[in-house]
């Protein structure tokens, strides 16, 4: 369960992190993308997301490792909440959209 709520976390991280980057580009910024919002709030988000998730991550792969008693359902479901993220993520199309927000400028 450790190990599905730490990709989890990192899944969220990576999907917050996409999100702002498309928003701070943007040329008509939103209101939740300004420069205060973005260093005061959703950068501690990400991290926290990210840290918590990678620590998570390292201590049941830790566990699975030396103690040998690894649920293949919950790798499977971790690695597949991975991919999809990788999937979402490519599925944005950032780089063609911050082309898109830099020719805009």
């Amino acid at each position: 369960m450790q190990l599905i709520i730490g990709s989890a976390f990192v899944s969220f991280s990576i999907f917050i992190f996409c999100i702002v980057l498309l928003g701070v580009r943007n040329p008509r910024q939103p209101a939740w993308a300004s420069p205060q919002l973005v260093g005061n709030f959703h950068s501690i988000v990400i991290l926290m997301f990210g840290v918590i998730g990678l620590f998570a991550l390292a201590s049941a792969i830790y566990k699975y490792v030396t103690a040998g008693t690894g649920d293949p359902m919950s790798i499977l479901i971790s690695v597949a909440i991975l991919a999809v993220t990788i999937l979402g993520v490519k599925a944005m199309k950032i780089k063609k959209k911050i082309a898109v927000f830099e020719s805009m400028r």
